[in-house]
């Protein structure tokens, strides 16, 4: 996913024309992001005491962080506190030569957004324009996480995703990221992607499967469908009485709903064959 966002985030650059020296210090580079998304929660093994009491006193970029002090990182070192996992983890890779340095500085910030993070990093972000596309880069992982956080959430209790969307729309609102970065979002990350089974609600109570599905925000929820059995397509940007119920991860509850109607179907044709109407009656 953050490697998807960094993609079009540079095909979006190369758009632009830009000077290529421009382009050059603007871009993203796939493999940093991708090491920096994949030890996200490296920090996390800090919860062990042993690994937490080895810890270095790093103070990135100096002091420039008032998150994080000298006092601070005692009591870091003595008590895991959640809310620094990143900088746990960059305490814990810092060392590593064999990783890019900026993958390092992703981590390190991609707890960080436009008004909260643990470091309270906001005021000093905005005079290090030379670390711009690190900045935007670990905004991307701080907001992939917050998709993947509330898209198992609800995968798990077998909502709709739609209330995924919230969850970013409402860290939009709360300023907490550019409305630019949810664009940039949904144009690259599909909510269902195609060949996804649904559960629709409302007029149209049927399983589906997802066939195309929407960048804009407007219709990113509503996607275009395939009913299962019935093989009938159902546009949700036209219908505002149905909605996807939830995702079907379940292979073989899906599988087992597909027989039932297909069962369904063929005792309805049986019967029409034989004369039977719906209320049991010879016609």
């Amino acid at each position: 996913m953050r490697q998807q966002l960094q993609k079009k985030y540079n095909e979006n650059l190369d758009n632009m024309m830009l000077p290529t020296e421009e382009l050059k210090k603007r871009k993203i580079n796939l493999q940093s992001i991708t090491i920096a998304g994949m030890l996200h929660e490296v920090g996390k093994t800090c919860e062990d005491d042993e690994v937490r009491l080895a810890m270095k006193d790093y103070l990135y970029f100096g002091s420039k962080f008032p998150g994080i002090t000298q006092e601070k990182i005692k009591e870091l070192r003595e008590e895991y506190d959640p809310e620094f996992v990143p900088y746990y983890g960059y305490n814990i890779i810092q060392d590593n030569k064999d990783l890019p340095s900026d993958s390092k500085v992703m981590l390190l910030l991609s707890g960080e957004d436009n008004s909260s993070g643990p470091l309270k990093s906001q005021e000093t972000l905005k005079q290090l324009s030379s670390l711009d596309k690190q900045i935007f880069s670990a905004r991307i992982i701080n907001f992939c996480s917050i998709f993947d956080e509330a898209l198992m959430e609800n995968v798990k209790d077998e909502v709709t995703l739609e209330n995924v969307f919230a969850v970013l729309e409402a860290s939009i609102s709360e300023r907490r990221f550019d409305r630019s970065l949810l664009e940039l979002f949904t144009s690259a990350v599909p909510l269902y992607p195609e060949g996804t089974k649904v559960k629709l609600h409302g007029d149209i109570n049927e399983y589906a499967v997802v066939k195309k599905n929407f960048p804009d925000i407007m219709n990113y929820t509503r996607p275009i469908l395939l009913t299962v059995p019935n093989n009938k397509f159902v546009d949700l940007r036209r219908l505002t009485t149905t909605t996807v119920k939830n995702v079907i991860g379940d292979e073989v509850k899906f599988s087992k709903f597909y027989m039932e109607k297909i069962m369904e179907q063929q005792e309805q044709q049986l019967n029409i064959a034989k004369g039977i109407n719906d209320s049991g009656e010879t016609r």
